[in-house]
């Protein structure tokens, strides 16, 4: 096969050829770019103006971690680390363990004022006590304590809405569904704060928080209690006539109910109970409500002579302790529950608290 021989002035003539001048379709892609370009630098500085623009409070997120950082290097498969507590030095264990450096020298800005809190705590567990903590065996705190003040200020004061509150009442709308509840609550002087539907949705009742529902007939308990109706047919789940008439072929008939003392009630639904965890744990830390049976009551347990909700099928001692622990877990600090070797039994308490206020803040 032959090659033909070109010379450099043809090589590069061609190659002319090949990409021909046009200087009208050069400024044009030019333009084009430099639009790109343009947009590109735009959305960047949109974003950046977003991030520094709108400040956002990232103390309890980084707080948080903190907590479970210290609760993880504490602990190790629900037993409490030897090295933690094998002397006098738990601080200095604690720090090195958990690998926390709080040497804030090099920061300027936090030279005079650590913008930090961490407390730790180990207690004996004694269960006659609130939380189980018994006596402190070891402790320490680091940081700015003015931290831990307003943190206990924010935290500690109720809410408060002209009345004191101070209850919650669980009730049963002992309907069909949702809008036969409804339409019962429109034609009668009775009001509830809040009801649940079987599918967790939760439904404002007409009238707030702030304002007396007339749900029981202890008047001393409606001034001081919020009302929340559960979706639910209660003890009327086998009825045949009135106005439930159609009741047992919704409960009974689709095994929704379960036999109890002769009695059918209907069984509640998984997503209902977790709708109403959340919902009275937002209530008992708005209000700074305590989570017990003395607060927290059944509509049967104010008005005995008439009335049965929440009836038998409804578990009160795992309902109260999730609605503990879904407090705990909106909480800053963490408090848990450990042994030792030799089955000895602690309570941990760790309160950390990051001051820094905004994700722009000098």
């Amino acid at each position: 096969m032959m090659f033909k021989k070109m010379n450099k002035r043809a090589h590069v003539h061609s190659l002319c050829n090949f990409f021909p001048k046009n200087r009208k379709g050069d400024k044009l892609i030019s333009v084009y770019w430099f639009a790109i370009l343009f947009m590109i630098a735009a959305a960047v500085v949109y974003m950046v103006a977003i991030f520094y623009g709108a400040p956002k409070n990232i103390s309890e997120q980084e707080s948080k971690i903190l907590a479970n950082k210290v609760a993880e290097c504490i602990s190790e498969a629900g037993y409490l680390k030897e090295r933690i507590i094998g002397n006098n030095y738990f601080k200095n264990n604690l720090l090195a363990e958990c690998n926390l450096n709080f040497d804030v020298e090099d920061f300027k800005e936090w030279k005079d004022k650590p913008q930090y809190y961490l407390e730790v705590a180990i207690h004996k567990f004694d269960s006659n006590l609130p939380e189980n903590a018994g006596e402190k065996l070891f402790n320490f705190s680091i940081g700015d304590i003015n931290l831990k003040t307003d943190y206990l200020t924010r935290h500690t004061e109720k809410q408060r809405v002209g009345r004191e509150i101070d209850m919650i009442v669980i009730h049963v709308t002992e309907s069909p569904d949702l809008d036969s509840a409804l339409q019962e609550f429109a034609g009668t002087p009775k009001s509830i704060h809040y009801l649940i539907d079987r599918d967790g949705e939760i439904i404002p009742g007409e009238i707030g928080e702030e304002e007396v529902a007339y749900q029981t007939g202890n008047s001393n308990v409606n001034q001081r209690a919020i009302g929340i109706e559960l979706v639910n047919l209660g003890d009327k789940c086998g009825a045949t006539t009135g106005y439930c008439s159609g009741c047992k072929s919704i409960c009974q008939d689709a095994n929704k109910g379960e036999e109890v003392g002769g009695v059918f009630w209907e069984k509640f639904t998984p997503e209902q109970i977790t709708s109403l965890e959340n919902l009275v744990s937002g209530i008992v830390s708005r209000y700074d409500i305590p989570v017990d049976k003395e607060h927290i009551k059944g509509h049967s347990e104010i008005d005995p002579s008439r009335r049965t909700d929440p009836g038998p099928l409804f578990g009160w001692t795992d309902f109260l302790a999730n609605v503990k622990n879904e407090g705990e877990k909106t909480g800053l600090g963490r408090n848990f529950y450990v042994i030792d070797k030799s089955n000895n039994q602690y309570i941990v308490k760790i309160l950390p608290l990051i001051g820094k206020k905004e994700k722009n803040e000098a």
